[in-house]
């Protein structure tokens, strides 16, 4: 069998779009032994009931623990790599080429100028207009797999033992575990992704008296610690909760949430992929590119000319937003709008 390295090194929502692809190629058993780089030991653990992964590495920080890890792969001879998409930046062809892998996989980018990019032996256009969950798949034509994938529903398993975390956590929040909103006010290290602070705490009173939800779910990471607080004091600290957890307590806490309304971020796709019916809230990011994908996932878009603006990856190697502060495109989203859409989609399920 031949050796499979997929580097999978994005944030936690690129990387759940990845998941598909990932689980793809660990399905074709007796053919490839599967391994995968991951960018955060939370993303390797969210695959941890994913029995086809032979090993599962995790990108250090520092100079001196990257050579390590180079040396690791470089003794594993991998027949193939694939750089999961979005991979528009040298590393993703250096890697490959340096721990010697003899079939280097990536995406051709059009307007890339890369001069590493000749590194890379196995190559498929990126394509405007595509999910990212299909511009993953498409990797898998190099490999001669089947690309014609179903989602599963929900797309990712947690473990066992975190129902006995989350019934401790509810029962110290003093939460029934009943009505929760889930919200996530931030959008890791992109500001500009965030919907304002007022319009999440004005969208979640409404949905509180109109007696949909009971409490609400503040999540976030420790470097979100200032925006979930002032969130919870807009809503009212008795009717919510700031979440401070550890990943996959936060992951199994979406999960027993009725609802989740999100920025476009790395926990929007943690809704979705546990199947927890989510909305996510566009503007300067590609919502054709990066919405959220399952059963149960929707998302509200502005209308305006200059929504998407985010260049990144197919234009450009950097994700940079052209606004300034909060963009005019998230302020066009009201709260009441939020509101409503919510309401329907309650209704409909």
């Amino acid at each position: 069998m031949e050796k499979v390295l997929l580097i999978s090194v994005s944030g936690i929502g690129n990387t759940i779009l990845q998941l598909p692809l990932i689980k793809s190629v660990a399905k074709q058993q007796g053919e490839f032994l599967v391994d995968v780089l991951f960018g955060s030991k939370e993303m390797a653990a969210l695959l941890t009931m994913a029995k086809d992964i032979r090993r599962r590495f995790v990108l250090p920080g520092g100079f001196m623990a990257k050579a390590h890890l180079v040396k690791a792969l470089r003794k594993e001879k991998y027949s193939w790599t694939v750089a999961c998409y979005p991979s528009n930046r040298p590393e993703f062809h250096l890697l490959p080429f340096i721990i010697g892998a003899r079939k280097r996989v990536i995406h051709s980018y059009p307007d890339s100028r890369s001069p590493f990019a000749i590194l890379s032996n196995r190559k498929i256009d990126a394509k405007s207009g595509l999910h990212d969950v299909e511009q993953n798949l498409n990797l898998l034509k190099c490999m001669g797999i089947e690309t014609n994938v179903e989602l599963p529903s929900p797309l990712v398993s947690l473990p066992d033992h975190l129902e006995h975390d989350v019934s401790d956590y509810m029962k110290k929040a003093g939460l029934s575990g009943h009505g929760l909103l889930g919200i996530h006010p931030g959008s890791g290290p992109i500001a500009g992704k965030r919907w304002p602070l007022e319009y999440f705490a004005a969208s979640a009173r409404i949905l509180l008296k109109r007696g949909l939800f009971s409490h609400v779910l503040v999540f976030g990471g420790p470097e979100e610690a200032s925006l979930k607080g002032a969130l919870v004091e807009m809503i009212g600290p008795e009717r919510a909760v700031s979440v401070d957890a550890p990943f996959l307590l936060t992951a199994a806490l979406i999960s027993v949430c009725e609802f989740m309304l999100s920025n476009d971020s790395g926990l929007m796709h943690v809704a979705a992929a546990v199947a927890t019916p989510v909305l996510g809230i566009f503007g300067p990011t590609d919502w054709h590119r990066t919405a959220p994908r399952g059963r149960h996932a929707n998302f509200l878009a502005p209308d305006m000319r200059c929504a998407p603006c985010l260049a990144y990856p197919l234009k450009s190697s950097r994700a940079r937003i052209r606004c300034k502060g909060i963009p005019e495109c998230l302020r066009t989203i009201g709260p009441d709008q939020v509101a409503d859409r919510i309401g329907q989609l309650l209704n409909r399920s």
